[in-house]
């Protein structure tokens, strides 16, 4: 990734996704790493985040602090992409199901439209 005096160009894994996250990972990652002595990986990601924020003025996604909190837990590095995609796939299964219902391409940002059963939403202010 190249530098320039506009500040950082190209995409950034972990940066300007649709989810981010509200700071308790990033916390959840620097307690591993204080607890197993892994705290220089945590410095790093902290260090991206700051760097990121101040030059392209984007937040960490919800899985920016993964690879760290992965490693301070002991799981193999090899694994950290199979444990992202599983994450994904009742997500990723309700799209095609939803896709072939409707015989049609879902866009990421368009409007939910399914059926409103379940339970009544309630504003996160007044719960």
């Amino acid at each position: 990734m190249e530098t320039t005096a506009s500040g950082l160009e190209g995409v950034i894994a972990g940066e300007s996704e649709i989810c981010y996250i509200d700071g308790y990972q990033g916390v959840l990652s620097e307690e591993l790493g204080r607890r197993t002595g892994h705290e220089k990986l945590f410095k790093l990601s902290r260090r991206m985040e700051e760097t990121v924020k101040s030059i392209k003025g984007l937040a960490p996604n919800v899985d920016f602090y993964s690879a760290s909190t992965y490693y301070s837990l002991g799981i193999p590095i090899d694994l950290y992409t199979p444990i992202f995609a599983v994450s994904r796939m009742a997500g990723w299964t309700a799209h095609v199901l939803e896709q072939y219902r409707n015989n049609r391409l879902i866009r990421p940002r368009a409007e939910y439209k399914g059926n409103p059963d379940g339970q009544t939403w309630i504003p996160v202010a007044e719960r």
